[in-house]
């Protein structure tokens, strides 16, 4: 979260900070994703925390842009797991 204050207190453009790979860093597991889908999620909230207010709203916007996809995501992975 640190380097996320760092870049908000920076004021980092929002092009760069669209360019920043949020979460889902390479990661293996054994049985189901959706756990590790609902930390991605959960971390994505937190940040949200860090850009709050009307001059990050640009900000907030692309977070909850990775967080509605994973949303998705995590639809899709559970529809998959229960068609197994």
């Amino acid at each position: 979260m640190e380097l996320f204050k760092l870049l908000r207190d920076k004021e980092i453009n929002t092009q760069v900070f669209e360019q920043i790979r949020l979460v889902g860093f390479t990661s293996t597991w054994t049985g189901s994703q959706v756990p590790l889908i609902d930390q991605d999620i959960d971390f994505l909230n937190k940040l949200l925390s860090v850009f709050e207010g009307v001059e990050y709203i640009p900000y907030s916007e692309i977070i909850e842009k990775h967080k509605d996809h994973l949303e998705q995501e995590k639809e899709n992975v559970l529809l998959s797991e229960y068609l197994e």
